[in-house]
C-alpha cells in the first residue's frame, strides 16, 4: 500500500496484530508503546465501562512514558495515541483471555453453541510532543 505523508507521528499503544494490520494496510507509519497496566486489576460492572477503563488505562500509561521520555525525543510534529481495548461478554459473563490453550478450546467450543457480544473502545489523544 502506498505510503501516506501524515502531518503528525502515530503511536499504536496496543499489541493487537489486527489493530497493526488495519493502519499498516491504510499505508500509514507508526511506532508501537505497551502500556504497562494491571488489566485484571481494573474491574467495572459493565463491560462497556470495562472496555473504556481499560482504553483509557493504557492511554494514561503509555502518557506517561512518553512524558519521560519527552527530554529525549523534540519531535516537532503532533503525535495522535491510539489506545483500544476490546471485551468479550459470553452469556452475560465477560470473557478474560484464555489462560491456557485448554482454555480457549473451551472459549470455542461454548462459542459454537451460543451468542457472544463484543465491545470495542478506542480512546485517541492528540497532542503536540511538548506537551505530554
Amino acid at each position: 500500500m502506498e505510503d501516506k505523508t501524515c502531518p503528525f507521528k502515530i503511536i499504536l499503544g496496543s499489541s493487537s496484530i489486527a489493530r497493526r494490520n488495519i493502519l499498516a494496510e491504510m499505508g500509514y507509519e507508526f511506532s508501537l508503546m505497551s502500556a504497562d497496566i494491571d488489566e485484571k486489576g481494573i474491574r467495572k460492572e459493565k463491560p462497556e465501562e470495562l472496555v473504556m477503563a481499560l482504553a483509557e488505562a493504557k492511554a494514561d500509561s503509555i502518557v506517561s512514558k512518553l512524558q519521560t521520555m519527552n527530554n529525549q525525543d523534540k519531535d516537532e510534529k503532533p503525535t495522535i495515541l491510539i489506545a483500544a481495548d476490546t471485551v468479550v461478554v459470553y452469556e452475560g459473563v465477560v470473557r478474560e483471555k484464555p489462560a491456557n490453550e485448554k482454555e480457549a478450546r473451551e472459549f470455542i467450543k461454548e462459542k459454537e453453541n451460543g451468542t457472544e457480544s463484543r465491545y470495542i473502545f478506542t480512546k485517541y489523544q492528540m497532542r503536540s510532543s511538548r506537551n505530554w
